[in-house]
């Protein structure tokens, strides 16, 4: 749904530019990239070269973010499978609540008001929803993307009350904060709930370009939309496999 040619990242500067996007990994988890490029001269001609890193993983190497002070991936997800392990046993998986919240054209807040102001406005989502939240387990994934893991008494209501808090803190209609929510069953497997935060980062994906809804509940058919682009994309890079083989055997 991000796909962006290169040509459009490095239109303005073909020797230094940013890249951004999400992909789908071989287990079905859907995850971010982040990275730097560059136009430049090769072997096989001019090319573009990149240098991609996960998003989340460059948030794990963060235990805790020092900008909300919330646990980044690694504690986080270990604490909510603990939980879930724990609901599971007991019977109580409906109280099992994955929510993701993503902030729609992030970076662009950033160019707009600059890094500083960025990182006040992250402080400012991580505080309204622990304030909402009193007690839940919350955590910072990545530069735009938070998770929580509250009760699910008044769930939607008190997840509207966040997004319009912050979408009026931010005031622009453009770059709006959204949730996803996962609601499990008593059926889920442990693996489910290992997946259940991908599940909401989906339902919250599902409305990004829906002006009229900040808030989304998983439903299995949003994931036969997202499986479309990845059946392309194996065979791009079935491609260029081809294609890199071939120039290392002529090597």
């Amino acid at each position: 749904r991000d796909y962006k040619p290169l040509q459009e990242y490095g239109n303005l500067h073909p020797e230094h530019f940013s890249v951004n996007f999400h992909y789908q990994t071989k287990k079905g988890h859907f995850r971010e990239a982040e990275g730097t490029g560059a136009l430049r001269n090769t072997a096989f001609g001019k090319a573009y070269v990149l240098q991609i890193f996960s998003s989340e993983q460059i948030s794990n190497d963060r235990k805790v973010d020092g900008i909300t002070e919330l646990p980044g991936m690694h504690d986080f997800l270990n604490e909510a499978l603990r939980r879930a392990k724990e609901r599971k046993a007991i019977h109580r998986l409906r109280d099992f609540c994955p929510v993701c919240f993503d902030v729609t054209n992030f970076k662009e807040y950033n160019r707009q008001y600059g890094i500083h102001q960025g990182d006040l406005c992250l402080k400012k989502i991580g505080d309204t929803i622990t304030e909402v939240f009193p007690g839940a387990l919350v955590g910072h994934l990545a530069a735009d993307r938070f998770v929580a893991l509250p009760s699910e008494k008044n769930l939607e209501v008190k997840l509207e009350q966040i997004c319009d808090e912050v979408n009026h803190y931010i005031n622009d209609d453009g770059i709006q904060i959204k949730a996803g929510v996962y609601r499990a069953s008593e059926n889920d497997s442990l693996e489910d709930l290992r997946n259940a935060f991908d599940l909401a980062k989906m339902a919250c994906d599902s409305i990004k370009e829906d002006g009229n809804r900040i808030v989304a509940f998983y439903e299995p058919s949003m994931g036969k939309v997202l499986r479309i682009r990845p059946m392309f994309s194996a065979i791009s890079m079935r491609h260029w496999k081809g294609i890199i083989s071939r120039y290392i055997c002529s090597l």
